[in-house]
C-alpha cells in the first residue's frame, strides 16, 4: 500500500485549500477513499502525488487520514523538504580511497 497527498482547491479558483494525505493502492483508490469517508469536505481535486518511501516515513500519523489546513500542510512540506535535504546530502559525501602503492 502507498501514501498518496490529495491536494484540493477552492471552487472559487485553482486557490490552494487544503490537503489530505491517504494509503490506499493507487490514486483513484485515494480520491475515492478520500470522497466516501467525506475527508475532501466536497473540496475541488486539484492534484495528487504518490510519495515516496522515505517521503511516507516522514508523515507523521497523526496526518493521515483527514483534512490538513493550510498551515498543517505547509509545515509537513517543510518536514520533508528537510529529510529529502538531508538524504540528498548524504548521497552526495564521497569517501576517501585509499590507494596502495606501487
Amino acid at each position: 500500500m502507498s501514501r498518496f497527498w490529495l491536494t484540493y482547491c477552492k471552487p472559487s479558483g485553482r486557490q490552494l485549500f487544503d490537503v489530505v494525505i491517504v494509503d490506499s493502492w493507487d490514486i483513484i483508490q485515494a480520491r475515492l477513499r478520500a470522497a466516501v469517508m467525506g475527508i475532501d469536505q466536497d473540496a475541488e481535486f486539484c492534484e495528487g502525488h504518490e510519495l515516496d518511501e522515505a517521503s511516507a516515513a516522514l508523515v507523521p500519523d497523526t496526518a493521515v487520514g483527514r483534512l490538513l489546513s493550510q498551515d498543517e500542510g505547509a509545515e509537513l512540506i517543510r518536514r520533508l523538504e528537510r529529510g529529502i535535504l538531508k538524504r540528498s546530502a548524504t548521497a552526495s559525501v564521497r569517501r576517501a580511497v585509499k590507494r596502495k602503492q606501487a
